[in-house]
């Protein structure tokens, strides 16, 4: 009876120690679920969300197509324009601040350009033939688009300022192009170009000197948009009936074409978020054209938009969202810097200029070690943007951490965190 009482308390005790382990592993059972489940949106998809949307066209049963903006993840759906008239193929401008966009209002498409929320639409082209697909320049001052000089079969590439003025063509008279999109250092134009009955990726400067095809096949490409970085291209590719489609990527000087879609579908109009981590484009694979996202090597498909009209939705572009304050220095007058983090591919560096003068925009590590100098010459005042893509002066990519956006200007300096994902 004595030694019974006192074993009691020790099996009791073995019993809880044993309840307490088993207790233990379940909890690290549930950690170790929890941090090796699939995020509903990964890494990638979180750092190519913040502080973007996407604007696309559609007719969503009102009988005309118009401009909607979302934000990157399908949410927060809102028409910009309210027409009798269509509106197609919008562009938001490097700083997010504009919308370009082709309008058939006055009976024949001409581009405009209009606030992020809608407001304060503008014509900027006057020409009286079909002019589309407008792309924006990197300091957001000029605008390049096609021009349709024989509907629908013969097209050239034109430039205009935001304000309509100087607008003028690069294309030669006999050349075919279409779908401008200008690279984000502003050193190249690129296009689809008709040689031979077949549309194939092709590359000019920007005054239409330097032409030059980077990719071409048996096959019609199609819609090329540089990533944010300036070292590849997106693009269609399809069959000469136009069906099926599917999205391919292709290094700058025309190397490594890869396919990120199959051709069961139509996949079209590809455009990169602005950290070019993302691709988004538009495919029919729910039977009509809906708006879907993936990463750039072309894993984790997501479905943004689920339109029931038959017209469905068409022609995304993935812009910054003016509204989201980026980190760095406080908005002020006079010189501002400034960039949304986190950072997974490439960095849109957002910084505004009081006056015409020398600027300077580098990249420092945390030790204040230069990484890579992103511009050093004369721009003009207003609003610019620069982008980088992760790597240094001698090309070779950076280790994730936290670096250093430095812009000085006529005396001034400002400096902005950033910090690199990979």
């Amino acid at each position: 009876m004595t030694t019974g009482a006192r074993s009691s308390p020790r099996r009791v005790w073995g019993a809880r120690r044993l309840l307490i382990l088993v207790a233990v592993l379940i909890a690290l059972a549930i950690l170790i679920l929890l941090a090796t489940a699939a995020p509903l949106w990964p890494p990638a998809a979180l750092a190519a969300a913040a502080g973007t949307r996407i604007v696309f066209d559609a007719d969503r049963g009102v009988g005309t197509s118009e401009i909607y903006r979302m934000d990157a993840d399908g949410s927060n759906l809102t028409r910009l324009t309210t027409n009798t008239t269509h509106e197609y193929n919008a562009a938001i401008s490097p700083d997010g601040t504009r919308i370009a966009f082709e309008s058939n209002r006055t009976g024949v498409y001409q581009i405009y350009v209009m606030d992020a929320d809608g407001a304060n639409e503008q014509r900027v082209t006057y020409s009286g033939v079909w002019e589309q697909f407008p792309h924006w320049s990197p300091d957001g001052t000029k605008l390049v688009f096609a021009r349709v000089v024989q509907y629908p079969s013969v097209s050239r590439v034109c430039v205009v300022n935001v304000d309509g003025t100087d607008g003028h063509q690069l294309s030669g008279g006999t050349d075919n192009d279409w779908a401008p999109d200008w690279s984000p250092d502003g050193t190249k134009i690129a296009f689809f170009c008709y040689v031979s009955g077949r549309a194939g990726i092709w590359v000019m400067n920007p005054d239409g000197s330097g032409r030059q095809q980077i990719a071409g096949s048996n096959r019609d490409q199609t819609a090329p948009h540089w990533s944010p970085g300036g070292t590849r291209l997106v693009y269609s590719a399809t069959d000469s009936d136009w069906t099926p489609a599917c999205i391919h990527v292709v290094n700058a000087d025309g190397t490594e074409d890869v396919a990120l879609t199959d051709s069961t579908y139509d996949n079209y109009n590809p455009a990169w978020s602005p950290d070019g981590s993302r691709i988004v484009f538009q495919s029919n694979r729910t039977g009509i054209q809906q708006i879907y996202s993936m990463n750039a090597d072309g894993t984790d498909l997501q479905r943004l938009t689920s339109s029931p009209y038959a017209s469905g939705d068409w022609s995304p572009h993935w812009g910054l969202d003016p509204g989201v304050v980026a980190v760095g220095d406080p908005p002020a007058p006079g010189l501002t810097l400034g960039v949304t983090n986190p950072v997974r591919v490439s960095a849109t560096i957002r910084f505004t200029m009081p006056r015409p003068g020398a600027a300077s925009l580098q990249i420092v590590d945390s030790a204040g070690r230069l990484v890579r100098i992103l511009l050093q010459q004369r721009l003009a005042a207003g609003a610019h943007f620069a982008t980088w893509d992760g790597r240094d002066d001698a090309g070779r990519p950076v280790p994730a951490g936290v670096y250093h956006c430095r812009l000085a200007s006529g005396g001034a300096t400002r400096s902005a965190k950033l910090v690199l994902v990979r």
